[in-house]
Order: structure tokens, then C-alpha cells, then sequence
């Protein structure tokens, strides 16, 4: 289980952190990025075994503030394996676990592309599927995804099976006051304004869901 912070308020930054502590303190990673001229861009990223510091969310006006909270669902527990897992220049953030299964379909569709040592990592399978097909089609298992694409834009998505949450300024993998949960099985741009606003981009199905959520 890990935790998905996205924000724009420090405050609040620092309060879904200790809200989101719970979820992972393996390691975590601290990526700030500028929003400046309506491009966005990688101002600085922390990857650190142990549970957060607060002191180091800190961030100024057009900036946005990922924050991922690890705790492995492998045995792969490396520095490497702190998120995210980064394909030229796309980053991808998982919450969640892909099925063995799911996880040996990718390997073999992407062999040929695929670093020998992250291929038990889940979240750098899942990354290579999304970054060679833009597409987060036929994946088995559960996952909410933060993604940087292209020196450009964030991304969000989730399946039915995986938490994540937005209010005015934030997204959490923990519901937080006056959230809601992001529709599931849609790519979302994200899109900043005076507040976090949702761009549909395009759909892809729950492989398959074996409980009924009550949001």
C-alpha cells in the first residue's frame, strides 16, 4: 500500500502527508514542479528511504508538490524502486499491486525496451505499458496513477479497485475535507487554475473487480 499526494497548498501538502503517512513509510519521494508560462517542468526531486520530513514540503506560487509514500507490495525494496519510476522523460507514481499475471503479459509485449533490473518492479511494468501504448488497457490488479508526461503535463487515473481523491487544491489517496472521489477508468489531465480542475482525456475498463464500492 502507498500513498498519491498531489497539491498546490503547502498546508495542505503537509497535512495529507501526515494523513497519507500511514499508508507507506518504507520510503517516499518529493518532486516540485514549476507550472510557470502554462509549461511544466521539474524543479527539483527527493527520493528517501523512511518516513517523510515535513520540513521539506515546501514549494512557491506556480508550483505543484508530488509527494508518493511507499510501502512495497514486492520483495523489491532497492533504492531504485522509489517511486517514480521514470522512462526518459515520463515519470509515472503507482498506488497498488499488478497480478503476477499481468505483470508476465507486459514483460513479454515490451521485452525487447525493458532494464533487466526493474522488471519486478510492477509499477516500471505498468509504466511501460502506459508510456508505449497510452493506454492503461487490460492491466489486472489495482492501481491509481499520478503521471508527468513529456515535459508538459500531469496526469491522474484510477481503477475501480484503488482510492483516490480530490478537493479545490489536492489530490490524496485518502479522502480529506470536502473531497470526492475521481470518477474511476478515465485519464485525466490535470489542469490549474485558482483550482485543480479535470480534463477527460480518454477511458479504459476495470479488468476485473471482485468488490462492490460503496463512495
Amino acid at each position: 500500500m502507498c500513498s498519491i499526494i498531489i497539491s498546490t497548498n503547502i498546508e495542505e501538502a503537509k497535512f495529507l502527508a501526515e494523513l497519507n503517512k500511514s499508508r507507506g513509510s518504507h520510503s517516499n519521494s518529493i518532486t516540485i514542479l514549476s507550472l510557470k508560462q502554462s509549461i511544466v517542468t521539474i524543479k527539483s526531486q527527493e527520493k528517501i528511504r523512511g518516513n517523510i520530513d515535513l520540513n521539506k514540503i515546501n514549494f512557491g506560487k506556480d508550483e505543484v508538490i508530488i509527494i508518493h509514500q511507499q510501502a512495497p507490495t514486492t520483495n523489491v525494496r532497492e533504492d531504485e524502486f522509489i517511486h517514480p519510476s521514470i522512462i526518459h522523460d515520463n515519470h509515472l507514481w503507482h498506488n497498488g499491486i499488478i497480478k503476477q499475471s499481468s505483470c508476465n503479459e507486459i514483460k513479454h509485449k515490451y521485452s525487447s525496451f525493458l532494464d533487466n533490473n526493474l522488471i519486478e518492479w510492477d509499477t516500471y511494468l505498468i509504466h511501460n505499458q502506459y508510456y508505449h501504448e497510452r493506454n492503461l488497457d487490460n492491466i489486472d490488479g489495482s492501481f491509481a496513477l499520478a503521471i508527468f508526461q513529456n515535459n508538459s503535463d500531469i496526469y491522474v487515473a484510477r481503477n475501480e479497485i484503488a482510492p483516490l481523491y480530490m478537493g479545490k487544491y489536492s489530490i490524496s489517496s485518502t479522502a480529506f475535507n470536502n473531497s470526492s472521489p475521481i470518477a474511476p477508468n478515465i485519464i485525466w489531465k490535470l489542469v490549474f487554475k485558482e483550482e485543480i480542475e479535470l480534463l477527460k482525456i480518454s477511458t479504459f475498463k476495470t479488468k476485473n473487480n471482485p468488490y462492490y464500492i460503496i463512495e
